[in-house]
């Protein structure tokens, strides 16, 4: 059942991180300031809060999202008091124009406590993909997927169709933690695995039909040209067609921890060979920035999340930045813009993007002097200039000021996009659509 809290219009005021003792400390830093006035633009209207009545206290739906425009999938956080997981789908029309109303809860059956089942999600056509990097094989924590097909096992059900494994599964491989799927490809990020060095990680690629009609066969394992220990390659994944970003956020040597991205292409079709043609880096590195910790591509554009980059005074507030093709000579991916908001906000805990918006989310970020609520940055194209990616808004859910976490997950799909606000409520979870209007 769906809660909605109505309709607010925001103006222009002004796939998550494994680490949670390093991110805890971005989202408890000090006080923000204010940051300057937006030019005029365009509006951002909240159209709707997902929320769920019977969710359960610490239950923190939102911890991760997928969202298509006509379909939501909202993954939960497995923990103390709510030790499985699960993940929750939302179609825009079901019960009623716009309702956002829930069509199905999955729960796996296999899945067991402390799985993280629902921690990484991700959604293409009618196929809805669920991480659970901690499920355990043989006392070990190797990680799993679960597929899930509309129409299977009925007509109108989403029904279990697959459960993706490592034949290669190690413990501590975390397989699962990150997830991405664009047509008939389906990333899957695996930041503990690695044939390489311990911890290194490894990003393992399926394909739909590989092995069979409708079957998700694995075809490529991708690794970095310079693996290194604990980089943890794999926390974050994104595709666009044959261009696959990948995060290593502890990327780098003791007391050089800067954080990497890495660029990879593919060749010969959907079954073909993947190439490493760029490792992406901050401009001004320095150590525990995360960088690489979230990604998103879309195009010819890149965004590489940093929430741990310190400000001048040594205050967590966390940068972003966006990547173009073509920067500095032919298929080059060079440095557009980096990306900053305020202090204390865990700014690039989430990123989403578009050709023509950049959304950083900033979960920390407070509603007041004593509120984290959180909120979400949004950068046009040509606000302040042609390809200039100057700030057009801050949102803020609508309501009274709350411990929200508002911006620790992000998707966006077209004029809409979806912010997950995990600490709602009690920790029960929401999500909230928004609206771009010109």
């Amino acid at each position: 059942m769906n809660a909605d809290r109505g309709m607010s219009s925001v103006t222009n005021s002004v796939h998550r991180m494994p680490w949670f003792a390093a991110l805890a400390a971005i989202l408890f830093a000090s006080c923000q300031t204010s940051p300057p006035e937006p030019e005029p633009g365009p509006t951002f209207t909240q159209v709707r809060e997902i929320a769920v009545q019977d969710l359960r206290e610490w239950e923190a739906m939102g911890r991760s999202v997928a969202f298509d425009g006509s379909r939501l999938l909202a993954g939960t956080y497995a923990g103390q008091y709510n030790p499985l997981g699960r993940a929750f789908l939302f179609e825009k029309d079901e019960g009623g124009t716009d309702a956002w109303g829930e069509v199905k809860r999955f729960e796996p059956g296999g899945a067991y406590v402390f799985d993280q089942l629902g921690y990484a999600v991700a959604l293409e056509g009618e196929t809805a993909f669920i991480g659970a990097p901690q499920e355990s094989d043989v006392e070990t924590t190797v990680g799993a997927v679960y597929l899930f097909s509309r129409d299977q096992g009925g007509a109108g059900a989403w029904g279990e169709m697959k459960r993706l494994t490592l034949a290669d599964g190690n413990p501590s491989d975390y397989f699962g933690q990150a997830l991405s799927a664009d047509g008939d490809t389906l990333l899957v990020g695996a930041p503990g695995n690695s044939s390489a060095v311990e911890g290194g990680g490894a990003v393992h690629i399926f394909v739909r039909d590989q092995g069979g009609p409708e079957n998700w066969g694995e075809t490529a394992k991708i690794l970095p040209s310079d693996p290194r220990l604990a980089a943890r390659f794999g926390t974050a994944v994104a595709l666009d067609g044959d261009v696959a970003v990948i995060g290593a956020p502890k990327d780098g040597v003791p007391g050089a921890l800067y954080g990497a991205a890495y660029v990879f292409s593919r060749t010969g079709g959907t079954q073909g060979a993947w190439t490493e043609v760029k490792k992406l880096s901050a401009d001004d590195p320095a150590d525990w920035d995360l960088f690489g910790g979230t990604v998103a591509v879309s195009g010819d554009l890149i965004i590489v999340g940093a929430p741990g980059k310190m400000n001048a005074g040594g205050v967590s507030k966390g940068a972003a930045y966006l990547f173009g093709r073509d920067r500095g000579g032919p298929d080059n991916w060079g440095l557009v813009r980096k990306l900053t908001a305020v202090q204390g906000d865990g700014f690039g805990t989430a990123v989403s993007l578009s050709a023509e918006y950049a959304l950083v989310g900033a979960p920390g970020a407070r509603a007041s002097p004593t509120i984290m609520g959180g909120a979400v940055y949004v950068f046009a194209r040509d606000q302040g200039g042609t390809d200039t990616w100057g700030l057009q808004a801050r949102l803020n859910p609508a309501g009274p000021p709350a411990y929200c976490q508002f911006g620790s997950s992000i998707a966006l799909a077209g004029n809409l996009f979806a912010v997950g606000g995990p600490s709602w409520d009690f920790s029960r979870g929401a999500v909230f659509i928004f609206r771009i209007d010109p």
